[in-house]
């Protein structure tokens, strides 16, 4: 049981630091094909929003359910960090600093505050669920 806990630990480590890659890679070729230089992904628009930023908001949330009921700071930190970037994108877009759609707005916005949620959740909801304590209630 202990082996399998730590298993899920891990991929949950991984699939988070993945998900971060596939961000900063994503808004970094966002930006560079925005300002008339060569992007380094070689895909449509669809098809980078899909691969890079859905597998991203995915990896991130698996990585939440997998570390459930443990305090990892390494999925809670990057699941806030990663919503921030989501944010961000969608920030960029609302502020015409960026050219794209008003689905790629709404996406970017509703997912990063769901990712966001997800780590300040993790962060401060389930600091001490397996000893049966509420933090949200009790100070």
């Amino acid at each position: 049981m202990k082996l399998q806990i730590q298993k899920s630990h891990s991929l949950a480590n991984i699939l988070i630091i993945i998900s971060l890659v596939l961000l900063l890679s994503y808004g970094t070729d966002v930006i560079l094909k925005n300002f008339n230089a060569e992007g380094f992904l070689l895909m449509d628009i669809i098809t980078r929003g899909i691969v890079f930023g859905g597998i991203a908001v995915a990896f991130s949330v698996i990585a939440f359910i997998l570390s459930l009921r443990e305090k990892l700071f390494i999925v809670s930190t990057f699941l806030i960090v990663n919503g921030i970037i989501m944010i961000t994108g969608g920030l960029l877009i609302a502020f015409n600093i960026i050219k794209s759609s008003e689905n790629a707005l709404l996406i970017s916005m509703i997912t990063g505050i769901i990712v966001i949620s997800l780590g300040i959740w993790k962060k401060v909801g389930f600091r001490n669920i397996v000893s049966g304590k509420n933090t949200l209630t009790h100070h």
